[in-house]
């Protein structure tokens, strides 16, 4: 998780020579938030550091690396943010999944219900490319990642639109969950528990196996599951499991190989 925040460069998704204190006095965070999107403050500030910037070791394997020196900031959008926009694709709706949340009593109902939603057809046909057109118009500039922020552990790696986001020259991160986004609420029969148990394996190796796949033609790419689990907001949160759980999945993902590129 760390790297996520270390490895966003400013000097990557902004035009000309520029500095973050320039950056930050051009308003450009405030056109994020009137894009649509969300800001990854990692170490911005306007003020000189006083202390040498940390240089950090290289990371294993085929990782995202860290600079030489400095700390790094980046911008990332937001499907959601595709909401605002006139020209959008369709996004992956989260109702069915949200529905079938609330009727579904085993976790095998909650995904013959997708299934029968035809949700997951839905998101792999999920076309991301205008939403990248729209944030290089919006800021004049390319952005350094492109947040998939749809994905769950029980459907599959996001490949397509990760492809097509490599493509552009941009990084992706997956921010794959293991639920509905929407606060508090939990799928039936999978949670940490359940993933430590090693009751969800299958959907996990499946969603590994399509990581490492990207990793193998394309390159490294940002991963977070499970997020924010230190607060109460999401049905994960402050779970006595999460660390075997997070571990459980980082096993798989080392087992399938994805690990030499999720950073």
């Amino acid at each position: 998780m760390k790297g996520f925040f270390e490895l966003l460069d400013a000097r990557d998704f902004i035009s000309g020579d520029i500095t973050r204190r320039e950056v930050l006095k051009a308003g450009v965070g405030l056109a994020a938030v009137a894009g649509g999107l969300g800001m990854i403050p990692g170490c911005a500030t306007t003020e000189t550091p006083k202390a040498m910037a940390l240089v950090y070791p290289p990371l294993p394997y085929n990782k995202i690396q860290p600079p030489q020196e400095g700390c790094l900031v980046g911008f990332f959008i937001e499907p959601e943010a595709s909401l605002r926009m006139k020209d959008s694709t369709f996004i992956p709706q989260r109702s069915p999944e949200i529905e079938a949340t609330r009727k579904a009593k085993t976790f095998d109902e909650f995904v013959e219900m997708l299934e029968r939603a035809n949700f997951f057809e839905r998101i792999k046909r999920y076309q991301i490319a205008n939403e990248i057109d729209y944030i290089e118009k919006a800021l004049s500039a390319k952005p350094f990642i492109y947040a998939l922020t749809w994905p769950k552990l029980y459907s599959e790696f996001p490949l397509t639109q990760a492809i097509v986001v490599a493509k552009r020259g941009i990084v992706p991160y997956v921010r794959a969950k293991i639920g509905p986004h929407d606060l508090g609420i939990a799928v039936s029969g999978l949670g940490p528990k359940e993933i430590a148990q090693g009751q969800h394996d299958e959907h996990i190796k499946k969603f590994a196996q399509g990581a490492a796949e990207f990793g193998k033609v394309y390159g490294a790419f940002f991963f977070s599951t499970m997020d924010e689990m230190n607060g109460n907001w999401f049905s994960w949160g402050k779970n006595s499991n999460f660390i075997p759980a997070w571990r459980h999945i980082w096993q798989i993902f080392e087992d399938q190989g994805a690990n030499q590129y999720g950073t």
